[in-house]
């Protein structure tokens, strides 16, 4: 009677070495995938590098007819402008001999603010509707403070006009007159407040400009050229310790 037999392969195969295969390819795979998406990082870095150059770099000149557009920012250096280094500029500003007496209270529903009538810059901002520290719950305590300017510490918003008939240089800064010394919003959606200065042949208005339910100040400068001659000058702005100055397009008016 015959009998079934079955008949085994010699030499089994190898599925450790399939499965090491296997694994291998993953490997190279997730390497590969992992370099292609590298590189593209490194294009779009790139391209941002790029458009944040751009964005910053100086526009051309413009010229208006009744006020000074300053909507672009750019950064130049300032020395081609007769202004004085960020450093002298931030050891001004840290000087409590440069703070005027009759500083500009602002208080709207965001913000409290001070203003300095020697160069209308921004010397204090404080937040009402947060806590400086933490207190329990119905409690209040003093208002976060965001810049401030102290014998013990400066951290202020300064800004100005520099160039041809620019009121800020090495020589010195602008002294501003505001038809008060306290604004509030109350009411309002929004508040005004005017700083005032008279060149020869040219009035100067810088107008701080308050939004209720906002923490964004709008700064700019309305010129009244009451001259024949053109009127030339760029807006700078620099926070005090901060060396990069920001200077936005010339205008003439």
């Amino acid at each position: 009677m015959p009998v079934a037999t079955t008949q085994y392969p010699q030499n089994p195969p190898n599925f450790n070495g399939l499965i090491q295969m296997k694994m291998d390819w993953l490997r190279t795979s997730i390497i590969g995938g992992i370099l292609v998406i590298a590189f593209l990082l490194i294009i779009r870095w790139n391209e941002f590098q790029e458009r944040n150059i751009n964005a910053i770099s100086l526009q051309p000149t413009t010229t208006v007819a009744s006020s000074a557009n300053t909507s672009s920012p750019a950064a130049v250096s300032s020395s081609e402008f007769d202004l004085a280094s960020p450093s002298l500029l931030n050891a001004e500003a840290e000087s409590p001999s440069t703070q005027s007496t009759d500083v500009i209270q602002v208080l709207t529903d965001t913000l409290a603010i001070s203003i300095d009538p020697i160069g209308g810059d921004i010397i204090k901002v404080a937040l009402p509707k947060f806590n400086a520290q933490l207190v329990k719950k119905g409690e209040h305590s003093d208002p976060f403070v965001l810049l401030e300017k102290t014998p013990q510490h400066t951290y202020i918003a300064t800004s100005g006009l520099v160039g041809q008939n620019g009121t800020d240089s090495k020589n010195g800064r602008p002294t501003f007159v505001s038809a008060s010394t306290e604004y509030a919003l109350g009411d309002k959606d929004q508040l005004h407040v005017d700083l005032l200065f008279q060149q020869p042949g040219a009035q100067i208005t810088k107008r701080f400009t308050f939004t209720r339910n906002s923490y964004l100040i709008n700064v700019e400068y309305i010129i009244n050229n009451q001259s024949q001659e053109s009127w030339q000058a760029a807006l700078w702005a620099v926070l005090s310790g901060i060396t990069t100055t920001l200077l936005l397009p010339q205008a003439w008016v």
